[in-house]
């Protein structure tokens, strides 16, 4: 409510009275003050003019006295006569003026004349009105003397203007030959100026007082007037007090919004700004663009230089990349798309940068585009990353597949000879040319025995080349662990039995089935019983120990990695020996491809260092973990933990292992009762002799083709029962010659079998689909020839009869 009415009678008499005293004082103390001025001026004036008549009087008759005074002492001045002569024409001059005492300097400031002689000799160099007065300027000063000693006579109280004249040659304005003082008696004329001033108060306030009075009655009527309105006002306070209290509570509304408002707004200065964004706002009916500091940044401009118009956005954009990114710009603000994109800029120092930028559009009732704002990030790292990537790749790219075509050359290279060594030592040892004597059987052994260890190596070589390079494709299915087991010892008994070592299989019963490559995990484990074999001395023991998670789990704690997860259930293998061990600072060399620990073990024990290399990279492959534990001189245990419970079962088509020795059970290997015709396409002569001779003593009938022109021909034209089909061969290659093959109707069925060196990943593939078969990799035991061309030519046999019936 309000408290407190505003009293306009008092605070008008008091207000007005203190104007009206202050404005009176104000005027006569400016009237005072002209008027003094005014008197001082006109009384400088008089003086000048004065002391120029004086001057020109004394200085003609006594310029030779004056002159010469310097000569003089302060006394002999004073007493001089002509000193004396100067008081009287200086007194007769002045008399009936103002003018109280006259003084004369000469330049160098001491006192020649004084018409009060006592103060003839003064030094006056030092004093400001000297100084000026010797300059040429003229210097008055108003004092108040209470006693003061005049031409004839003593006076008290009165105010002087003392006034520093310079005196210049009669006719010349430029020569200043000395300087005059005279002082003025101007209070009189101050006494008048003090009555006038007391009655132009006394009128002033008069009039001022008649002016109060009428104005107090007009706000007499203004106080009723203000005095109702303030009870309406006072009525009102509470509907207003009201209105405050709701308007208070917007306000604090909006202070806290505005808070958020500053908050969030700085949050997005630093977002923005630790992200490197620029923010940008287009004013579309305007053409007003404005930029922040890290769009200035960013396009290379000072802020003083923009124009801030689209134009020079628009003249920013590489020529290639501007027209897209003015048709999106467009295109947005019809609507039709959202400004996303990315595109490249030309800064002003010639540079490229990449620029990624988004927009939104704010629309009016209309629908009509008014403001855009977005966004813009340089990328241009990350593009310049993307090429080199890129080009990294295609190098990557490039080498891996000439690294690949080496890889497939040589293995072919290889393959295709030790195809033709491998078949002639089994054709020998099988006798098929007749009794051979038992040196030339051991012969043909080491023979056969060294090929297959060239094929082995042959074969890591590119089993490890296919995991590196992430293209090995496991083929799982469902395994017996025993099975698994008593397979792989099959491959190494002759081993043991040579060295006299003894082998234990011990396997905890009950042990689930694993989903695995069991070609592979075959591999595995004839790895690591080769290596324990090898490094155990004769009359030791070799150990195969399958245990489940409880027992491995007890033996991952001595283990040279980390065990897998023990939630996971796992099967764990152990090949433990009685071997010469390793020691501890060697055993982290293990599991390293084409290393051996120690070159004098190397020259005893030999091997390519690819084994425990491949046991570790397929078991990973597997999701499993490999370990050692070993003790020099004691024995070593190679251990590999596999999961059973998390792996599905993949549909693949399962491939007859290269150098497997478990033919299929219900196959024999006895020569067929009707000759059958094969085409072999071979060009390696070696392998034509080796295959052909074999097949031959089976009781097929064999035609040769050497390049896969004649193939072609010749199967087109003898339509052979079965095709045995080299892949690079001269003229037309065995990919070709299939297809050729597969467009005669005739021989759409006739089954052909890809033999070739060709074993990297694809190739099985690109055979299939060229009409093959089926698809193995040279070189190939010509029993094991025997049972595919036996089990190719059954099938062929069936679906014939089938299709007959």
């Amino acid at each position: 409510m309000i408290k407190q009415t505003f009293q306009l009678v008092r605070n008008f008499s008091i207000v007005s009275f203190s104007a009206f005293i202050l404005a009176i004082t104000l005027l006569a103390v400016l009237y005072r003050q002209q008027v003094v001025n005014n008197l001082l001026t006109l009384t400088e004036k008089k003086n000048v003019i004065l002391t120029q008549f004086l001057a020109n009087t004394i200085w003609q008759e006594y310029d030779v006295f004056l002159s010469s005074t310097q000569t003089l002492s302060d006394e002999a001045l004073a007493a001089h006569s002509q000193t004396r002569q100067i008081k009287e024409i200086v007194t007769q001059k002045v008399e009936g003026l103002s003018v109280l005492k006259v003084k004369i300097y000469d330049l160098q400031g001491r006192t020649v004349f004084s018409t009060n002689f006592s103060e003839i000799g003064q030094d006056k160099s030092k004093y400001d009105g000297f100084l000026l007065a010797k300059s040429g300027e003229v210097v008055s000063q108003l004092r108040h003397r209470h006693t003061f000693t005049a031409l004839n006579t003593t006076l008290e109280h009165r105010h002087l203007l003392s006034s520093y004249i310079p005196m210049y040659v009669k006719g010349n304005k430029k020569d200043i030959i000395g300087v005059f003082e005279l002082y003025t008696d101007i209070t009189p004329l101050l006494q008048e100026i003090n009555q006038t001033q007391k009655n132009l108060f006394l009128g002033s306030l008069a009039i001022l007082t008649i002016v109060y009075v009428i104005l107090l009655v007009f706000v007499k009527k203004a106080d009723r007037l203000l005095k109702i309105q303030y009870q309406q006002l006072e009525a009102s306070e509470v509907s207003y007090r009201t209105q405050a209290k709701e308007l208070k509570e917007v306000l604090d509304q909006l202070q806290q919004a505005q808070v958020k408002l500053v908050n969030i707004k700085e949050r997005l200065e630093l977002a923005t700004s630790s992200a490197k964004i620029g923010v940008w706002d287009w004013d579309i009916p305007d053409d007003r663009l404005n930029w922040d500091d890290y769009m200035c940044e960013l396009y290379g401009r000072e802020a003083s230089s923009l124009t801030n118009t689209l134009k020079q956005w628009e003249q920013t954009l590489h020529p290639e990349d501007a027209p897209q990114a003015k048709e999106l710009l467009y295109q947005s603000l019809q609507g039709k798309k959202s400004f996303h994109t990315v595109f490249r800029i030309i800064i002003p120092n010639g540079s490229i940068r990449w620029i990624e930028a988004h927009a939104i559009i704010q629309k009016n009732d209309r629908g009509e585009a008014q403001r855009m704002v977005g966004v813009n990030i340089d990328v241009s790292n990350q593009k310049l990353a993307e090429a080199e990537l890129q080009r990294t790749n295609t190098e990557l790219a490039r080498a891996t597949r000439l690294k690949n075509q080496f890889l497939a050359t040589i293995s072919h290279e290889l393959r295709t000879p030790l195809n033709a060594i491998l078949g002639t030592s089994e054709t020998l040892l099988a006798k098929l040319y007749g009794e051979i004597s038992e040196v030339q059987k051991d012969a043909i052994k080491v023979i056969d025995r060294n090929g297959t260890h060239l094929l082995q190596l042959i074969n890591d070589i590119i089993d490890l080349t296919r995991i590196e390079s992430g293209k090995m494709e496991l083929q799982r299915q469902q395994t017996k662990i025993n099975d698994l087991c008593e397979n792989s010892l099959v491959l190494v008994r002759q081993q043991t039995f040579n060295k006299q070592i003894q082998i234990h299989l011990q396997i905890t019963p009950t042990l689930p089935d694993l989903i695995i490559d069991k070609q592979r995990i075959t591999k595995v484990l004839i790895n690591l019983l080769n290596n324990a074999i090898k490094f155990t001395p004769e009359k030791g023991s070799v150990t195969l120990k399958v245990t489940s998670k409880p027992e491995a789990f007890q033996l991952n704690s001595a283990n040279t990695e980390s065990s897998p997860n023990s939630t996971q259930t796992w099967i764990r293998f152990s090949v433990i020996d009685t071997g010469i061990g390793i020691s501890q600072e060697n055993i982290g060399k293990l599991f390293q491809s084409f290393v051996q620990l120690d070159s004098a073990l190397n020259r005893k024990y030999s091997g390519t260092g690819l084994g425990l290399c491949l046991v570790k990279q397929i078991v990973e492959l597997h999701g499993g973990k490999v370990g050692v534990i070993s003790e020099e001189w004691v024995g070593s245990h190679f251990w590999f933990d596999l999961p059973c419970d998390d792996l599905l079962l993949r549909s693949s088509t399962p491939t007859l292992p290269i150098d497997s020795v478990d033919p299929p059970a219900q196959v024999t290997s006895e020569a067929p009762i009707v000759p059958f015709c094969i085409l072999l396409a071979e060009d390696s002569l070696p392998n034509i002799k080796t295959i052909s001779g074999y097949l031959k003593i089976k009781g097929y009938r064999v035609l040769i083709a050497q390049d896969g022109e004649k193939a072609v021909n010749i199967a087109k034209s003898e339509h052979p029962d079965l095709i045995l089909m080299d892949i690079q061969m001269p003229k037309v290659d065995g990919l070709e010659a299939m297809k050729l093959i597969r467009q005669d109707s005739a021989l759409k069925d006739t089954p052909i079998i890809a033999l070739t060196g060709l074993a990297m990943d694809g190739d099985r593939e690109k055979c299939l689909a060229a009409g093959a078969t089926d698809y193995f990799t040279k070189p190939v035991r010509l029993k094991q020839l025997a049972i595919i061309v036996e089990e190719n030519l059954r099938v062929a046999k069936q679906s014939s009869e089938s299709y007959q019936i």
